[in-house]
């Protein structure tokens, strides 16, 4: 028997194009550059405030950074300047503890903090005061999930429910489930194809990641008013192409399903060996095979596109702004194209490749980042014009 890999989705959301919104192409604009400048670091100490595995960083209402810790099973928080503050929850399983957090965010003045294992979302006020848990009752799988997990808090008390799916799967719905599970609504289709690729080893099958794959991307808006895509299929002609931003809303419509026109870049070889070869040595260790084996088999089952994927990652900002990372083909730096909420260019920014963003507004970023010992801790990066 074949053994898959569970997936929890984001992948392809197939959508409406049917919209209270233009549906007409942006034409390419060379929206103006903009310079990020390091500021404020937190977590990057010994003892109280250490951070061990990072799952979200966002940022608190009065300027504060709040880090969800994998590792402490808690929220981190740590002032303006980057400076332990407390610590917010807990590992367990009562009122406001976590099982396994995950994902934080604010709905209006609400932070929201995710336990999806145990279906629990946890409510703190402004203040970081704690209200009170929600344990959303997910319903049955559709076909094709091996369950429904919590996701985020989204507007009007919706909890958005995320399936996961053993390996490919054409289109499972994401699900809105109200607080007592009684309701439930269907937002679009997704799809995991094209994310894993199967492949048989000496050990066995193995599904490995595609780091090629075009797969549109999604992610809740900030305000958790509606769920943004993103379609960014390969070119497959060196013409001008355009990749496909769409918002959907809680009640399920499309409010904005708009293309926006880019020059595709070639697919670099010597960037597409050093990726395969990479995959390799990460396979040949989760699989305990020597790394030529390793390599044989990705070679002769993933075969690199012509054109990079025009979009690599999304992250819709808290002003609404939407923000994506373009090709990734540098060694140390990558740039990232900033939107309004209705897909019109408004900047670009060059970050480096190893800063994990983590949330954004149009005149600063956070992420996380990796020392050389691979420890965790957060960056700001404030985002300025050349001139300032």
């Amino acid at each position: 028997m074949r053994k898959g890999t569970v997936a929890l989705l984001p992948a392809m959301l197939i959508v409406s194009t049917s919209c209270s919104e233009d549906s007409r192409s942006l034409p390419a604009v060379e929206a103006p550059n903009r310079v990020a400048v390091p500021t404020v670091v937190a977590g990057a100490v010994d003892g109280p405030g250490a951070l061990g595995r990072v799952a979200h960083v966002e940022m608190g209402r009065s300027g504060e950074i709040l880090v969800a810790d994998g590792q402490a099973q808690a929220i981190l928080v740590f002032d303006q300047e980057g400076e332990y503050s407390r610590t917010i929850g807990r590992a367990g399983s009562g009122p406001g503890e976590f099982t396994q957090v995950t994902r934080i965010g604010w709905t209006q003045d609400t932070l929201w903090t995710s336990d999806p294992f145990a279906s629990r979302i946890h409510l703190w006020d402004a203040d970081l005061r704690f209200v009170r848990t929600i344990t959303t009752m997910m319903p049955a799988p559709p076909p094709g999930a091996l369950g429904v997990f919590t996701g985020a808090w989204m507007a009007e008390s919706w909890v958005l429910g995320v399936p996961a799916a053993m390996g490919p799967h054409p289109g499972i719905p994401l699900l809105l489930v109200s607080e007592d599970g009684s309701e439930i609504r269907e937002l679009p289709p997704i799809s995991t194809e094209g994310q894993m690729v199967p492949m048989e080893f000496s050990s066995g099958p193995f599904d490995v990641s595609n780091p090629w794959s075009d797969a549109p991307l999604w992610l809740n808006a900030a305000d958790g008013e509606s769920i943004v895509i993103v379609g960014r299929r390969v070119a497959e002609e060196p013409d001008r192409a355009e990749f496909m931003v769409t918002r959907i809303g809680v009640n399920g419509d499309t409010l904005l399903h708009r293309g926006v026109e880019y020059a595709p870049e070639a697919m670099d070889p010597d960037h597409a060996n050093d990726r395969l070869g990479e995959l390799a040595e990460q396979v040949a260790r989760a699989r305990s095979i020597p790394v030529p084996e390793a390599l044989r088999v990705i070679s002769a089952n993933l075969t690199p596109p012509a054109f990079f994927p025009p979009v690599s990652e999304l992250v819709p900002g808290r002003d609404g702004t939407i923000w994506l990372r373009r090709e990734m083909h540098r060694a140390d730096s990558v740039d990232w194209h900033v939107f309004t909420a209705d897909a019109e260019p408004l900047s670009r920014v060059r970050l480096p490749v190893g800063f994990d963003v983590q949330g954004a507004e149009l005149d600063r970023v956070w992420g996380v980042v990796r020392d050389s010992l691979e420890i965790p801790f957060v960056q700001i990066y404030d985002i300025h014009s050349p001139s300032n």
